[in-house]
């Protein structure tokens, strides 16, 4: 999988990524549609421009690059938001080889860009093609960041939470600084965020909604997803089995003192940095 550099503005990120992947995002935009029809503006898109208007920009972006509707795509957002629910983990230094955030992929359309905001620090960005969130990635200040799946919001209303990862990478260098920014920021659905950096600081916020809470700091922390594969995924960890062993064929593992990421689609895994 060869990422695509996305610069500038947020309506230029978005553009770029629509072109390279137009079909794609045509695809989730017309079915977003034909299964949500709605007129005019949706409560989760007046949500977007409200809170997070660089991701409403950029979302605007992938239409126009991919010559999509714009509706669907936001209505595509609010689809992502019942997507599989699975655990992220977080790896302190010295765990497993840590510091690390692994996350399983599930699900189609999964791309990586080089987004290089004009304002903002660059990363490498692992999401869906239709999608203007990063739902994982590492950025140049040695941060990465992994949402797990998220439920949809009670009300449909608000962004879902895997949005905030994107702030994390574009703004912070300290799992701290990102993580306390998770849980101020209005974002809602049922999901967990982990946080890395190059120092091995280990961190994670559970979100429910309005509500946040804290994972305590460990040297191995796994957050999100249903009690049996979380328990599942940090015993194998806790046992010392490797990252390809504790998770499934599908899975990334984001290095962020390498400022790189390891992609695995069923055999070894692709290796790529953010300096390439």
């Amino acid at each position: 999988m060869e990422p695509v550099a996305c610069a500038g503005v947020p309506r230029d990120l978005g553009v770029a990524q629509g072109r390279a992947w137009a079909e794609a995002v045509r695809g989730a935009a017309g079915a977003a549609q034909l299964l949500d029809a709605v007129a005019g503006r949706t409560p989760l898109e007046t949500h977007l421009w409200r809170h997070h208007p660089q991701l409403a920009e950029r979302t605007g972006g992938i239409a126009v690059g991919a010559k999509a509707s714009g509706p669907g795509l936001f209505l595509a957002l609010g689809r992502e938001a019942a997507a599989e629910i699975e655990p992220v983990a977080g790896l302190a230094a010295g765990a497993a080889g840590g510091p690390a955030v692994l996350r399983p992929l599930s699900g189609d359309g999964w791309i990586v860009r080089r987004s290089e905001p004009e304002a903002g620090i660059p990363a490498l960005e692992l999401t869906r093609a239709w999608l203007a969130p990063a739902l994982a990635g590492v950025n140049a200040e040695g941060l990465a960041v992994a949402a797990s799946g998220f439920g949809p919001a009670a009300s449909g209303a608000a962004t879902p939470g895997f949005a905030l990862v994107q702030d994390c990478l574009s703004r912070f260098a300290a799992a701290e600084g990102a993580i306390e920014w998770c849980c101020r920021r209005p974002a809602g659905g049922r999901g967990a965020i982990v946080a890395v950096d190059a120092t091995g600081a280990t961190l994670a916020v559970e979100i429910d909604g309005d509500e946040r809470l804290r994972v305590p700091e460990s040297e191995i922390l796994v957050a999100g997803g249903a009690q049996g594969p979380r328990e599942a995924l940090a015993k194998a960890l806790r046992e010392g089995a490797a990252w390809t062993d504790a998770l499934p064929d599908r899975a990334v593992r984001l290095e962020p003192a390498g400022r790189r990421l390891l992609l695995r689609d069923g055999g070894a895994p692709q290796t790529l940095a953010l300096a390439d």
